[in-house]
């Protein structure tokens, strides 16, 4: 494309004209062998007046507009011969009357993504042969009734993400050619009965996410051709039996995300074609048995996420094309044997999370040609052999999150093409070495997370297809040589991830084809040289977090390797030619080391290195030559590392690298020419470095995009400073202590979309106005107190705007924002706004999120939101608030979550929140309620977590919450409960957290559904749950109650976390916790009056990795029953009944440790500076209390000497 000469800066560089410009010569000019035009940018519609193309319809009969500025449709881009008019994102927002006139020819307009805001009578007139309109994602609100006359031959019309909340009931009259209609995520509320009369050749009609209640009888009438309907995502709550009578030919039907409890037994016996149902996530209990008995034809099945209890077989009886069946995340606890006796089609069949204890053998022997089914999340406890019996065609079982403790011979028999099996987090200890026996096409097999010991020597011997096996995160201590022998498979890929295992050895993987061999978080400290000899093949090989002290010799053995991570392991250095041999490899991972030396030459060899990270090591000097091998090196991260570039050499080699990360070092001696050399570098990351960068720092990185300066000593910034940088699309600036920024210092930079500045003492001017691509801007940490009209003129596309932290500023000014018609992230916090005006948002019709919070609001008028219905989250925490007006939030349907704790409402009223349908999370912490009102919630059916903490609640009415059937968290915490009983509730089945902090309890009743429960600070002495076969708590905090046991936990056999910290406990038996608790990662019984960890010392193979028994009365002796813990990372135990211990005994035999504390413990100062000493050479965080002034005190200089034999004694 190329532009007329005499206007080409006009067009350039913005210029409105004025009455007596010279409009006659503006002209442009396709270019062959496309008509494209991008980067013109008008100001207004009279800007374009007079405006040509040059067009040779022998070449084109397309126009398109690209990454532009065209407020108005002129009617020079619908001349004679144009077919296809495409204007997207190019800020559009007027079509003139006429503007068609001469568009005889034109089949196809694309106006996406803009913001024209009303279809006007008559829009199209002039555009007869019209066949598609695309409308999507602009601000339309209003559609005249004649909006579309004259358009005889169009066949789609797509209006979906505009703001449509009513439509004339003959808009669409007279479109009998009409074959698509799209009208999703727009805010229609109802449809006028015979809306779609005329419609009659109308096949696809989409009205997802809209906001409709009810379906009358006539709400489809004459959509005679109807095949696709999709009404998803709307609050449909009635739908007259007879309201698809019309749909004769419906092949599709989507009712999902939406409030049906019932479904009439007649809905759907008028379509007889019907092929797709879809009626996942609504709040179905039950399907009568003959609702689909007319569906014969049907092919899939969704029912999934609802309240269902039960299935009949008669419900499926007639469904005898069924192949695609879901009904997941339901409530079935039995299923018939006979449920799938007539769906022998059926190819994939969803179960998952229900609440199934037992299939009975049979149950599946209809079903010879399923290829899926899924069982995952149920109470299997057992695969009985016969179960796939007559899945002859059977390809993939999933079986994650049940109960099974065995893995029998026999079980897969009938399965006989299986290619993938996972059966993750169960209870699995054993495997039948002949389990697999009957899978002889498997591909993947999955046990992660279970507790297997040992795998038999022969379970894959005869798995000759088998390329993926997931082991990781039992309690494998070792392998037996031949193990996986079998493997002949192309390219397999073996996961040992999290288990026991302290050595590598080469009989084990003598697998010559294996790709891919996962190892971390394991207890390897040596790699014989030979233990990778037979991996010929091997191309990633991941050891993170394991014991490795030195760049093990047997890498250089796998000459094939491309991916190498070592981090998270105890390396010390690397020196010359350690990785010679790997000529492959492009990734090398060495982060978290304790590296200290790197010597010239330690990245020989490495010529297709891509990626490397040195990122937290101790290195003591880095060599100017280091790098100097690595000539394809792209990314490099040398965060965290000491190094201080203390020349100008260190990257000189680095032609290819984009990436570089310098972060938390000693910049401070950086000269302007360290990174002259790093021409192709796009993104560069220096926070944290303290130092003070200026222009010359990177004026030869032209291809420069992204840069961090985080939290640095740069105090001025002007045009000089990214001057050499002006490709630059993103700048962060924060936390740095500017004081002065130049007028023009981002003005060159034309890319830029996202710049992050702040703190800021000075005057803050019009410093965007070269930036019109900017999309995110966070001013932070200043003080001015307003900005002036045009600060925000130039950046018309922002879409996220913070301005946080500013004191001063107390006052929104509406012309700001009539400057930012797409602005969707809208953050004030903690300024000084007193008041905000309704017509502030009415230029921002696009405003998605709107924080508020911390300002002294303290009222707000009614219709404050009413310009902004596309609000999805909106925070009024802390304004000091003390009344919300009656309907000030109608309007907000798409608002799903509110925050307006922290301010004084202790009554609000029914209907506060009315219109809030689609409202997920409601934070209502701290505003001094004392009662809810029964029917405060009604209209909110869609509530998921709801917070009333920190108020002054004693008791919840039994009809609050009687429509939130998907309740899942309930924050209850400081109020003034006594009781609380779970399974009397409404969402008892629902809530998966419970929150009763600080109450005041004597009895707490919980159901087994429940996963998290928090009930620290009552008067509980134990927690009562109906007995049942199986329990879901994972989290349990209960501390500073009445416990005197464990044992009140003991039914929780799933828990991964347990605080009873503070309760009157006289002693834990960790043998017992272990085989109660096999999951426990976190254990906590802190300030408890522990004097015993049990009889015996031995506790091995636990997960545990945290463990707090500080506060106690335990005695030194006590700590060595800890020596066996594997998984430890963090042991608190200070403030027990000693003053040294044996530390050799206790520290060394727990190798995974990384924090101890100690603090609150009265040691020896001696002992403790020991403890220290031993700390920081196995690396590991201590806390005690030297430092301190207790430490002054006892073990200063001017202290009383101690008794240095102390640490022998220990």
């Amino acid at each position: 494309m190329w532009i007329a000469t005499s206007v080409l800066t006009f067009l350039l560089l913005c210029v409105g004209l004025h009455a007596d410009s010279d409009v006659n010569r503006t002209q442009l000019v396709c270019e062959p062998s496309t008509c494209v035009f991008s980067d013109l940018h008008f100001i207004t519609p009279e800007a374009m007046d007079g405006l040509s193309i040059q067009y040779d319809s022998d070449y084109y009969n397309t126009v398109e507009f690209v990454q532009s500025t065209i407020p108005a449709l002129s009617p020079a881009f619908v001349q004679a011969d144009v077919q296809t008019l495409t204007i997207i994102e190019c800020d559009l927002y007027e079509i003139a009357p006429n503007t068609f006139k001469k568009a005889k020819d034109l089949k196809n307009l694309y106006l996406v993504g803009n913001r024209l805001q009303t279809l006007y009578n008559g829009t199209f007139v002039g555009a007869p042969k019209l066949e598609k309109i695309k409308l999507g994602s602009n601000q339309i609100k209003t559609i005249d009734l004649e909006a579309f006359l004259g358009l005889k031959k169009l066949k789609l019309l797509n209006l979906e993400g505009n703001k449509i909340s009513t439509i004339p009931s003959d808009v669409f009259a007279k479109m009998n050619t009409l074959t698509s209609l799209a009208l999703d995520d727009n805010l229609l509320h109802k449809l006028d009965d015979g809306t779609f009369a005329d419609l009659n050749a109308l096949e696809k009609l989409n009205l997802e996410k809209n906001l409709l209640r009810t379906l009358t009888a006539n709400t489809f009438e004459g959509l005679s051709s109807l095949e696709y309907l999709i009404l998803g995502n709307n609050r449909l709550e009635i739908i007259d039996t007879q309201a698809f009578a019309p749909l004769t030919q419906l092949t599709v039907l989507d009712l999902s995300q939406n409030s049906l409890k019932t479904i009439a037994k007649d809905l759907f016996k008028p379509l007889p074609l019907l092929q797709e149902l879809d009626l996942h996530e609504n709040y179905i209990t039950r399907l009568e048995d003959s609702v689909l008995e007319t569906n014969t034809v049907l092919g899939t099945l969704y029912l999934f996420n609802n309240t269902i209890t039960e299935l009949q077989p008669a419900l499926l009886a007639n469904l005898t094309n069924l192949k695609y069946f879901s009904f997941a995340i339901n409530r079935v606890s039995q299923i018939d044997v006979h449920l799938f006796q007539h769906n022998t089609v059926m190819e994939t069949l969803l179960m998952g999370e229900n609440y199934i204890e037992k299939i009975q053998p049979g149950t599946f022997d209809s079903l010879g040609v399923l290829k899926y089914l899924y069982l995952e999340n149920n109470r299997l406890a057992s695969l009985d052999g016969g179960l796939f019996i007559n899945l002859r065609e059977l390809n993939e079982v999933n079986l994650n999150g049940n109960e099974i403790k065995e893995l029998r011979a026999g079980a897969l028999k009938g399965a006989s093409k299986l290619t993938k099996l996972t059966i993750n987090y169960n209870d699995i200890k054993q495997i039948d070495e002949h389990f697999l026996d009957d899978t002889p096409l498997l591909e993947s097999f999955s046990i992660e997370d279970n507790f297997v010991e040992r795998i038999p020597i022969g379970l894959f011997r005869n798995q000759t297809r088998l390329a993926d096996i997931f082991l990781s995160n039992n309690l494998i201590p070792d392998l037996q040589p031949g193990t996986f022998d079998g493997l002949v498979s192309d390219a397999p890929r073996l996961f040992l991830a999290r288990n026991l295992l302290e050595r590598v050895e080469g009989t084990v993987f003598n697998v010559s084809n294996l790709e891919f061999l996962d190892l971390e978080k394991n207890f390897i400290r040596d790699i014989p040289e030979a233990a990778f000899e037979a991996l010929a093949n091997l191309a990633e090989l991941l050891l993170s977090e394991n014991f490795i002290d030195r760049i093990p010799e047997a890498l250089n053995r796998t000459t094939k390797l491309i991916n190498l991570i070592l981090r998270n392991n105890r390396i010390a250095a690397v020196t010359e030619g350690q990785f010679s041999q790997l000529t492959q490899l492009a990734t090398l991972n060495l982060y978290d080391n304790v590296i200290e030396v790197l010597e010239n030459g330690s990245f020989r060899g490495l010529d297709n290195l891509e990626w490397l990270s040195l990122q937290r090591n101790e290195i003591a000097a880095v060599p100017s030559a280091l790098f100097d091998d690595l000539p394809n090196l792209q990314n490099l991260y040398l965060d965290n590392t000491n190094f201080s570039p203390l020349n100008n050499t260190y990257f000189k080699q680095l032609q290819n690298l984009n990436l570089i990360k310098l972060g938390a070092n000693n910049m401070s001696m950086a000269g302007n020419e360290f990174l002259y050399d790093l021409s192709s570098l796009k993104e560069i990351y220096l926070d944290n470095t303290g130092a003070l960068y200026n222009g010359n720092h990177f004026k030869t990185l032209q291809s420069l995009e992204i840069i961090s300066l985080i939290n640095n000593s740069i105090t001025a910034i002007n045009e000089d400073f990214f001057a050499g940088t002006p490709n630059l699309m993103s700048i962060d600036l924060t936390e740095n202590p500017l004081t002065s920024i130049g007028l023009k210092t981002f003005y060159g930079l034309k890319n830029l979309t996202e710049l992050f500045i702040g703190p800021y003492s000075g005057e803050l001017k019009d410093i965007l106005a070269g930036n019109k691509k900017l999309t995110k801007l966070t001013l932070q940490e200043m003080n001015f107190t307003t900005l002036s009209d045009q600060f925000f003129s130039s950046t018309k596309r922002l879409k996220h705007l913070l301005i946080v932290d500013n004191p001063n500023l107390s006052e929104l000014k509406p012309i700001w924002f009539k400057h930012l018609p797409y602005l969707t992230v809208l953050d004030l916090t903690n300024t000084n706004i007193t008041h905000i005006l309704p017509e502030l948002f009415q230029s921002t019709p696009l405003l998605e999120e709107l924080f508020l919070m911390s300002n002294p609001l303290k009222s707000l008028e009614k219709s404050v939101f009413q310009n902004v219905p596309a609000l999805q989250i909106l925070d009024l925490e802390n304004t000091t608030l003390t009344e919300l007006p009656l309907g000030i939030f109608d309007g907000l349907y798409r608002l799903e979550a509110l925050y307006i704790s922290h301010n004084y409402f202790p009554n609000l009223p029914n209907a506060t929140f009315r219109q809030l349908y689609s409202l997920v999370t409601l934070v209502l912490r701290n505003n001094s309620i004392e009662t809810l009102d029964p029917f405060l919630f009604s209209d909110t059916p869609r509530l998921k977590v709801i917070d009333l903490s920190y108020n002054k609640l004693s008791s919840l009415d039994d009809r609050l919450f009687v429509n939130q059937l998907a309740l899942e968290e309930l924050d209850l915490s400081n109020n003034w409960f006594t009781t609380f009983n779970l399974p009397q509730k409404s969402f008892v089945y629902s809530l998966k957290k419970l929150f009763v902090d600080s109450n005041s309890l004597t009895s707490l009743k919980i159901t087994p559904n429940l996963e998290e429960l928090k009930a620290d600070n009552n008067h509980l002495t134990t927690i009562d749950v109906d007995a049942s076969s199986y329990y879901k708590l994972t989290k349990l905090s209960a501390q500073k109650n009445h416990f005197t046991s464990v044992s009140p936990a003991y039914p929780f056999y799933n828990l991964e976390e347990l605080n009873l910290a503070q309760n009157p406990i006289v002693g834990i038996h960790l043998p017992t916790i272990k085989n109660k608790f096999p999951r426990l990662n976190v254990l906590n019984v802190s300030l408890a009056a522990i004097e015993t960890l049990g009889s015996v010392n031995e506790v091995n193979q636990t997960r545990l990795e945290v463990l707090d028994i500080s506060n106690n009365t335990l005695t030194a002796d006590e700590l060595e029953k800890v020596k066996y813990l594997p998984q430890l990372q963090s042991f608190i135990f200070g403030g027990n009944l000693f003053d040294s211990f044996t530390a050799d005994v206790v520290l060394n035999n727990l190798p995974k440790l990384k924090t101890i504390g100690l603090s609150g413990s009265d040691l020896r100062c001696s002992f403790t500076k020991y403890i220290e000493e031993i700390a920081k050479e196995l690396h590991y965080t201590v806390e005690t209390f030297s430092g301190t002034p207790q430490w002054d005190a006892k073990c200063g200089p001017d202290a009383e000497r101690e008794d240095s034999t102390e640490i022998n004694e220990s």
